[in-house]
């Protein structure tokens, strides 16, 4: 095996493609496993988040001989995060708002009190 680019790398994402290049062309130079997510376009189009444990298996000379790994789909799980982080972001708002609300609630109420105040004081 002369190269640490894996085959599959015309369907990795155009966006993590150079990212997961670089991250094999290292663990190829330093025989270390790897452990990455990225994602790839399946046949159909669709963008597909990948989980990937891999390793190069290297003979007596150093020279890889083979690429073991295993990938998941974890598409469902990168959705769901990005639904929660969606969802932090709309409560942070909502709690913005509900703080913004109270404030003028109660500057309405002083403004209130201040001008009943005013209306009973007799005019000279």
């Amino acid at each position: 095996m002369s190269s640490p680019q894996k085959g599959t790398s015309g369907s990795i994402h155009a966006g993590d493609r150079v990212e997961v290049l670089e991250q094999t062309a290292r663990a190829f130079a330093t025989c270390e496993p790897l452990d990455y997510e990225y994602r790839i376009i399946a046949r159909d189009g669709s963008v597909l988040w990948m989980h990937d444990r891999g390793t190069f298996v290297f003979d007596d000379d150093r020279e890889a001989v083979q690429w073991r790994d295993i990938m998941m789909d974890v598409t469902a799980r990168k959705q769901a995060e990005l639904a929660l982080a969606h969802a932090e972001g709309q409560l942070r708002h909502a709690q913005r708002m509900d703080v913004v609300g109270r404030l003028a609630g109660g500057i309405a109420h002083d403004f209130n009190t201040f001008s009943r105040s005013l209306r009973a004081m007799p005019v000279s």
